[in-house]
C-alpha cells in the first residue's frame, strides 16, 4: 500500500464497508506508522492550517478527512463557525458518500441532531440512494440511527423524502422500518408527495402522484395493522453526559398524556400540564416542554412504543 498514491489509499478505505474499515483499524494498530508515511507522502502534516474535519467533510476532501481522523479528531465535533452541524451532517449535505463512509467507520453518530431536530437521514432525503443505504446499514450494525427520527415539527426522514418527490429514497426508508402512517401530524408523507406534485409538471408530476398513492396505501396498511404503530407522548430524559447522538425517551404518566392528546385534538398551540406535582408548559409548534418553576426545556414527541428506551 505504501507504493499507492494517497488518493488511491483514501478510495480503498472509503469504499470498504464501515464495519470492515473499523475492524481493520482495530486489528492493525501497528500500521499507524505506515499511515504517517502515507500522509507525509501526500504532503499532509499535522497543522492548524488544514481545514477542520467538518470543512473537509463538506468539501469531500478525503485526504484531509483521513488525516484528521488519524490525528484523533472527534468525528462528532461541531465546528465553531457552523455549530449546528456535525461532520456527518456536512458530508451528507454535500453528497460525499466516501467521506460519509469514513466518518461512519470512525463511529460518527448517525442520529446526532441539529438545532431544529434534523438528523442525518433528514438531509439524505435528496441525495443519492447509496448514502441512504449506508446510513441504514449503520442502523443495522450499531442500532445508532432512528429511521423514524422526528424533528421539532414532528417530521421524519420519510416526510423529507416524500416532500422532495424521491420515490427511491422513500422505498429504502420504508424497507428499513420507516412509518408512512403518522397519526399525530396534520401532514402525512403522502400529503407532502402530493404537494411536491403541485410544484411539478409532466413526468415528474406523474411520478410524485404515484408516490403519494403508494405512501397512502402503505399508511392505510400500517393503520390497519394496529398495535405496532401505537404511539405515546414522551419527553427526552437523556442525561447530560450521554454520548453524542444518544437519546433516552421516557413516557408521560397517563393523566398528563391524556391532557396532551386532548389539547392536540382541540388544535391548541400549547397547554399547561401538571405531573409529579410540578407545572409544565408544552409548546406543540416547537415540541418543547418548559418547567414553570425552573425554565428548564426538554423535547417532547409522539413516539412508537418500540422507540421508547
Amino acid at each position: 500500500m505504501l507504493d499507492l498514491p494517497a488518493r488511491c489509499v483514501c478510495g480503498i478505505l472509503a469504499f470498504g464497508s464501515p464495519v470492515e474499515w473499523a475492524r481493520a483499524r482495530v486489528a492493525h494498530k501497528d500500521l499507524q506508522f505506515q499511515e504517517d508515511l502515507l500522509l507525509l507522502e501526500a504532503g499532509i502534516a499535522e497543522t492548524s492550517a488544514l481545514p477542520s474535519l467538518g470543512e473537509a467533510s463538506r468539501a469531500g476532501n478525503l485526504e484531509v478527512v483521513v488525516a484528521r481522523l488519524h490525528w484523533g479528531a472527534d468525528p462528532n465535533e461541531r465546528d465553531k463557525v457552523h455549530p449546528k452541524y456535525t461532520p456527518l451532517h456536512r458530508a451528507t449535505c454535500g453528497g460525499h458518500r466516501s467521506a460519509l463512509r469514513l466518518l461512519l467507520a470512525a463511529r460518527a453518530a448517525p442520529n446526532a441532531r441539529d438545532r431544529l431536530g434534523f438528523c442525518v437521514l433528514h438531509f439524505a432525503a435528496n441525495q443519492q440512494t447509496g448514502i441512504v443505504a449506508d446510513l441504514i446499514q449503520a442502523v443495522l450494525l450499531f442500532s445508532a440511527c432512528d429511521v423514524n427520527a422526528k424533528n421539532l415539527q414532528g417530521l421524519t426522514p420519510l416526510h423529507s423524502a416524500a416532500g422532495m418527490g424521491r420515490a427511491d429514497v422513500c422505498e429504502l426508508l420504508h424497507a428499513a422500518g420507516a412509518h408512512a402512517y403518522v397519526p399525530s401530524l396534520r401532514a402525512s408523507p403522502s400529503d407532502l408527495a402530493l404537494r411536491a406534485a403541485e410544484r411539478r409538471s409532466g413526468e415528474d408530476r406523474e411520478a410524485c402522484l404515484r408516490l403519494s398513492e403508494r405512501l397512502a396505501s402503505l399508511a392505510e396498511a400500517e393503520e390497519a395493522s394496529g398495535p405496532k404503530l401505537d404511539e405515546q407522548w414522551c419527553f427526552d430524559g437523556s442525561p447530560h453526559k450521554m454520548p453524542p447522538g444518544a437519546e433516552l425517551w421516557l413516557p408521560f404518566q397517563e393523566a398528563p398524556a391524556a391532557e396532551l392528546e386532548a389539547a392536540v385534538g382541540r388544535g391548541d398551540d400549547e397547554v399547561t400540564i401538571e405531573t409529579a406535582g410540578r407545572l409544565y408548559r408544552v409548546d406543540f409548534s416547537r415540541l418543547e416542554q418548559t418547567s414553570m418553576a425552573t425554565g428548564f426545556v426538554r423535547r417532547v414527541a409522539r413516539r412508537t412504543q418500540a422507540a421508547v428506551s
